[in-house]
């Protein structure tokens, strides 16, 4: 009686958990029945105007879209054991978004009996990173014009000082002669 008072103990913890999640996730079982599905889940399927009505459904019936490898990656997971992530670009009517899947088993007695399902939608994300690679390239041009500038500055500034020794040496051939070949010498670099 006490095992299995903490089995729906444990059980009861685990639905809360999945429950709460903010991420849209499903579970299935080795058929790739869904079993289970969060609020968010169905959210996500009502803002995409999918249907609700998702337990005991089939995931490849629910998710006709979905690509061909996806029936063996879930048999991966349920033969390896091992978590799976993925990123999946769908498109449904007229909208396409990219989502990140983590697919994660759960073990009874040392064998997989179901995978949870994780989905991330990282469409903003996605459509962003080209938008910050354009302003991380501005941002170094702008760096780089910046130095350029700098060193150009310095150099008119040294020409600019030997070029007022020379001034003032105008009766000094010699020293003439020296400030004209440093002047050279910086405009030749």
């Amino acid at each position: 009686a006490r095992i299995e008072e903490d089995l729906k103990e444990s059980e009861a913890r685990y639905r809360t958990t999945l429950q709460e999640m903010r991420d849209p996730l499903h579970v299935v079982d080795r058929n790739l029945v869904l079993i289970l599905t969060n609020p968010a889940l169905v959210e996500w399927h009502r803002s995409l105007g999918l249907t609700t009505d998702l337990v005991g459904k089939s995931l490849l019936r629910i998710y006709p879209f979905l690509p061909a490898g996806i029936r063996r990656e879930y048999a991966e997971v349920f033969r390896s054991g091992q978590p799976l992530f993925t990123e999946e670009k769908t498109r449904i009517g007229e909208r396409e978004f990219v989502t990140e899947t983590a697919k994660i088993p759960v073990f009874e007695k040392s064998v997989v009996v179901r995978v949870i399902t994780l989905l991330r939608d990282v469409s903003e994300r996605k459509q962003a990173e080209p938008r910050l690679r354009d302003t991380s390239t501005l941002e170094a041009v702008g760096t780089m014009a910046l130095s350029l500038a700098h060193e150009f500055k310095n150099l008119l500034m040294r020409i600019g000082g030997y070029a007022q020794i020379a001034q003032t040496a105008l009766d000094a051939r010699e020293r003439l002669a020296r400030a004209l070949e440093v002047i050279l010498r910086q405009t030749q670099r």
